[in-house]
């Protein structure tokens, strides 16, 4: 059976020689979120004994053994140390223009799912909105990171205006539009990071085209297809992640 993940704050990357089974002695760790805890207990009805995957963010995975419930705390035991191999060869920054709540949210979980590395909302002339709930999306991150089995989550970088976002990542650049050329991905086969710039409904401005072309920016097609900004997003990203 599929063990559960959970990533938590604490760090476990300097816990020491981790032991390979139960008949050996291995370290224990406290873990204070109560809210996991509470997870563990009210909602999963995890047991003394009961095992689950802990993850620190550091690319590895510990195994763990529940070994106490007390006072909103959980003690475990580490039986196995493992180096997750759900890493992306490619680091895919992801710059979706603001949309409606739900779609934009939809983006950023379906993109963790999928591999991207980062993500930076950023504001554009067509943008539907102007605020970003940026705890709700990390909140999102982690779900959508322990469920597609991650060892590392993506980061998300606070709302900003386009030409500042530009201004504040070195990366390849490219962005998608109806009228930009057709898109061949092994023009970029060796480009280990890109940024991919996608526009509102209705698409990029005039004006931000022309900043594109100024900033050298290649502006690509999807096809002659009019797709939604959310389907854009997640079909630019799994054409480098896949």
């Amino acid at each position: 059976m599929r063990l559960h993940n959970f990533f938590i704050d604490q760090k476990l990357g300097e816990v020491g020689l981790v032991p390979r089974s139960l008949s050996e002695v291995g370290e224990t760790v406290v873990i204070k979120d109560s809210a996991l805890v509470g997870q563990w207990r009210n909602v999963l009805r995890l047991q003394i004994g009961a095992r689950v995957v802990l993850l620190d963010n550091s690319g590895f995975e510990f195994v763990s053994m529940i070994t106490d419930f007390q006072n909103g705390e959980a003690t475990v035991q580490i039986l196995e140390k493992i180096e997750n191999q759900n890493i992306p060869e490619n680091e895919i920054y992801l710059f979706p223009s603001l949309i409606k709540k739900d779609n934009l949210e939809w983006v950023i979980e379906k993109g963790t799912e999928l591999g991207v590395s980062f993500f930076q909302p950023i504001i554009t002339e067509r943008s539907e909105k102007k605020s970003f709930n940026l705890a709700r999306a990390k909140k999102i991150i982690k779900e959508a990171s322990e469920q597609s089995g991650r060892g590392i989550m993506p980061g998300i970088g606070e709302l900003q205006k386009m030409e500042d976002a530009f201004s504040n990542y070195e990366m390849t650049w490219i962005a998608f539009h109806p009228d930009g050329e057709e898109f061949h991905k092994e023009l970029f086969d060796h480009v280990k990071r890109v940024g991919i710039l996608i526009g509102p409904e209705g698409g990029f401005s005039d004006p931000e085209l022309e900043f594109f072309r100024k900033s050298k920016i290649k502006i690509f097609s999807m096809g002659k297809q009019t797709l939604r900004a959310e389907t854009a997003s997640i079909i630019a990203a799994a054409m480098f992640l896949f």
